[in-house]
């Protein structure tokens, strides 16, 4: 069970309900999905406590691990906002509140908190139906290069629905994940290899709902060489954990997201949340690339007369 505040718990396994619970009436932010805080957890740091009826967390920044607080929920919100940003003074972490969702933020007393927009975790939400074929004049590069990718690799070509539980499936996962990492590296990005390893595990760890995801892959002449792990949420709505490729195949990644979007329309979501870009310039021209609907916007929030 989530303590209330100020005490606060470890993430586990067990908290995935709770956390859905407080969750699954809102729009799906792609920090406050369970499976994403469980599968990025890699160092054990994520905290969990509940204030005013919200849902409070304590959270490492993504590329940096600081430390800083955020939450969710519609209760009592300048007063949760007030006592995270005291709290978070107290233990010496980020004196800003991170991810906070839009709703949340517009309905914050601005007489008493500053609010920045913060583009760099905007969520990237897509149309998969438009995906499918690539429609419109901002898709047609994907169209050309899927065309040219079915043009010299349709011959030894296998779509395939892969399963958690499969120790195979898994294996053929997890070898492409460390070409995708060992090319990351030639490439000079800035990545580390033992937490891409750890998230693709902990995701086989959630085998046992494997019903709640799909997992697309592509195989040429019996040999993976891209693949997407998207959630099934509530509604319209599913989120892509993972999507990786083998460069080499020049426009997998085109052929990729349209066969996967057409299995997401299939399974009855229409859109897909691609997460954030973190600011990073090649992931944001990827995102922008798909030509996003629209965003999920976050704000960080902080007194404007600090304590």
């Amino acid at each position: 069970m989530i303590p209330e505040f100020p005490n606060f718990k470890k993430l586990e396994l067990s908290d995935k309900q709770e956390i859905e619970t407080f969750t699954s009436s809102w729009t799906p932010y792609s920090d406050f999905n369970f499976t994403s805080l469980w599968c990025w957890d890699t160092w054990g740091k994520t905290r969990l406590s509940k204030l005013n009826g919200n849902l409070i967390f304590k959270l490492g920044d993504y590329l940096t691990d600081s430390m800083f607080c955020s939450f969710i929920g519609d209760n009592n919100l300048n007063d949760t906002a007030d006592k995270l940003l005291v709290f978070s003074k107290k233990e010496k972490i980020s004196q800003k509140l991170k991810f906070i969702p839009e709703e949340i933020a517009k309905k914050l007393d601005r007489k008493l908190f500053n609010l920045e927009e913060d583009t760099d975790h905007f969520d990237y939400i897509l149309d998969n139906e438009r995906l499918i074929e690539y429609k419109g004049r901002s898709l047609h590069n994907h169209a050309c290069f899927k065309r040219k990718f079915l043009k010299m690799y349709s011959n030894y070509l296998n779509l395939k629905i892969l399963n958690f539980e499969e120790d195979t499936h898994q294996c053929h996962i997890k070898l492409l994940n460390e070409l995708w990492v060992k090319n990351k590296i030639v490439q000079n990005k800035e990545i580390v290899p033992e937490l891409e390893d750890s998230a693709i595990k902990k995701i086989f760890g959630l085998a046992k709902n494997n019903n709640l995801f799909s997992l697309v892959a592509i195989f040429h002449s019996e040999k993976l060489i891209a693949f997407t792990i998207d959630e099934l949420l509530g509604g319209d709505y599913s989120i892509r954990h993972f999507m990786k490729a083998d460069t080499s195949h020049k426009g997998v990644y085109s052929y990729l997201v349209s066969e996967s979007s057409r299995v997401l329309i299939e399974k009855g979501k229409k859109y897909t949340n691609i997460e954030q870009d973190l600011g990073v310039k090649g992931l944001r021209q990827a995102k922008r690339s798909y030509d996003p609907i629209r965003f999920l916007k976050k704000y960080t929030v902080s007194h404007i007369n600090l304590y």
